[in-house]
C-alpha cells in the first residue's frame, strides 16, 4: 500500500524537492542548481594538495576581462567565447588538466570539449574561483602579485564571495 502512495505522488514529491533545492539561498544550493556536466569535479582544498605534490595544467576558461583580474597561480589563461580544443594540440593528453571559471559552469563546458578531443584527465574545480577564494586559497594577478580581488561574473554572483574583494 505505502509503494502505491509513493508511486501515485512520485511527481508531486519531485516538484517538492525541486521547489525546497531552489528555496537554498547558499551558494552550494546555488551551485546544485546549474546543469550538470560529465566530467569529474575536484574540491579547492584537494587541487591545492595535489598542486603542491604534482603537476597539473590549470586552464583559466573566463574572459579576458576576468582573467585581467586575478587567477589560480601559475594557470594558463583561454577564451571561453570561440574556444577551439585543438588550439591545445601541444599539451599531453595523458597530463592531468582542471578547468575553471567563475563557478564551474563554462568550465565544465570546455572539459566536456577537451574529453570529447581525447584529453583523458580532465577535472572541473567545484564552485570555480569564487569557491578557491572562499576556501582561502591565493589568487594571483596575470603578472603573479598577490592580490584579494577576484573578477565575480556579475553582482549576483559577487554576494557569494566571502573572502576578497568582489570587481565586476
Amino acid at each position: 500500500m505505502l509503494r502505491n502512495v509513493i508511486h501515485r505522488f512520485a511527481p508531486l514529491i519531485l516538484v517538492l524537492m525541486l521547489l525546497l533545492a531552489g528555496c537554498d539561498e547558499s551558494y552550494h544550493g546555488r551551485l546544485r542548481l546549474l546543469p550538470p556536466h560529465n566530467i569529474p569535479m575536484i574540491a579547492a582544498d584537494s587541487l591545492a594538495g595535489i598542486l603542491q605534490n604534482q603537476q597539473v595544467v590549470l586552464l583559466d576558461v573566463r574572459n579576458p576581462e576576468e582573467q585581467a583580474v586575478s587567477q589560480l597561480p601559475g594557470a594558463i589563461a583561454i577564451e571561453y567565447e570561440g574556444f577551439i580544443p585543438q588550439r591545445l594540440d601541444s599539451l599531453d593528453s595523458d597530463r592531468p588538466i582542471v578547468v575553471y571559471c567563475t563557478v564551474g559552469f563554462r568550465s565544465g563546458n570546455i572539459g566536456e570539449q577537451l574529453q570529447r578531443v581525447g584529453f583523458s584527465r580532465v577535472s572541473n574545480l567545484y564552485g570555480g574561483i569564487l569557491e578557491w577564494k572562499n576556501r582561502g586559497h591565493a589568487v594571483v594577478t596575470p603578472s603573479g602579485q598577490p592580490t584579494e580581488q577576484v573578477h565575480t561574473y556579475s553582482s549576483y554572483w559577487a554576494g557569494y564571495l566571502e573572502r576578497g574583494e568582489a570587481v565586476y
